[in-house]
């Protein structure tokens, strides 16, 4: 019964945001690229998740994402972004379109954005805001980097509708308005 529900949801996202490609991405942001083996759930996240930031103005970088049955591939995680030797995104254990994928999808999308558009000072500044001293890297705890506070607050703001922001410090709306600003440039999308 979940995989029939599942099924009628993907139908139903494919046929509001059409068909994705694997050959130069997709008809909502061409960047995002597969390999082709993700499912019809895979593909109308990914196309929800890219309509998202197309929507708030915010341009994804040339990303790989990559869909995967077991964390493994994401060290343990629901959702991967690395850098090196590309960008590149794995999303991990979701076979559904739920909240939490919707939510890791646009965290991780987020983490590529970042990766491409934030300048040291927007970074430098986005650190004094929150009350951090480390934008990334393994030695520090998760809720002490820069670079999860900024995934966590762009996924929150392009999510589809009010969801709690539990996952950091300093959430209230004006800090999460202020943050939002110094990242994009823009205020907060609407719902």
């Amino acid at each position: 019964m979940h995989r029939l529900l599942a099924a009628v949801v993907s139908l139903l996202v494919t046929f509001v945001l059409g068909p994705f490609s694997t050959e130069g991405g997709n008809a909502v942001n061409p960047s995002l690229t597969t390999d082709g083996s993700q499912s019809e759930n895979d593909n109308a996240l990914l196309r929800w998740a890219s309509s998202r930031f197309t929507g708030a103005d915010l341009d994804l970088p040339a990303v790989y994402v990559a869909f995967h049955d077991q964390k493994e591939a994401c060290a343990g995680h629901p959702g991967l972004f690395r850098d090196q030797p590309e960008l590149r995104i794995d999303i991990c254990g979701f076979f559904d379109f739920s909240t939490a994928a919707k939510k890791t999808m646009l965290h991780e999308l987020a983490h590529a954005w970042a990766h491409e558009n934030l300048s040291d000072r927007e970074i430098e500044e986005f650190l004094i805001l929150r009350g951090l001293e480390i934008w990334a890297g393994p030695l520090a705890p998760w809720e002490l980097r820069g670079s999860e506070h900024a995934a966590e607050i762009i996924s929150w703001a392009l999510f589809d509708r009010e969801l709690d922001l539990v996952t950091i410090p300093n959430a209230g709306p004006e800090a999460i308005e202020a943050s939002y600003r110094i990242l994009t440039g823009r205020s907060l999308p609407d719902r």
